[in-house]
């Protein structure tokens, strides 16, 4: 099978490895030993680099024989924004359902909570997550404690 992709579409495709390797690689986890055979269609993928012309994107290490992408060292690039941008809506996502779990579990307790229809128990975690949307909107982490 022949793939034809023009500079420009080759050039979004290395954007793509590079948010699909941030994702394998940025966190390691007891998966990524799974992420062999993706590694290997990205060094594929990076080693025609020269035939798009994007020396500027993609070096060569002939010791190892490794093809690895230049932007990702740079912060302002358009992958690293967008990275930057999921991780900032995932902490935030994340940290409010993480809080409203806990205090319906505290509330209603745990058994209750596990009982409960998985419609009822969203409805009733998404109703706790306001109060914490509404204060992070205005203070961010500033008025978040840990007691003890």
């Amino acid at each position: 099978m022949k793939i034809h992709l023009t500079k420009n579409e080759y050039r979004s495709l290395l954007e793509m490895l590079s948010m699909a390797e941030w994702v394998m690689h940025s966190h390691p986890t007891d998966s990524n030993e799974n992420c062999q055979q993706y590694d290997s269609v990205i060094q594929k993928l990076l080693s025609f680099y020269q035939n798009f012309k994007c020396e500027d994107l993609v070096e060569h290490d002939k010791s190892h024989n490794k093809y690895y992408q230049t932007s990702i060292e740079d912060d302002e690039s358009p992958v690293n924004i967008l990275i930057k941008e999921y991780e900032t809506e995932v902490f935030w996502e994340e940290l409010t359902h993480r809080l409203a779990k806990r205090d319906l579990i505290e509330k209603h307790g745990r058994k209750e909570v596990a009982e409960m229809e998985q419609m009822e128990r969203y409805e009733a975690i998404l109703k706790e997550t306001e109060k914490y949307y509404e204060e992070f909107e205005k203070a961010g982490i500033d008025n978040l404690k840990i007691d003890k």
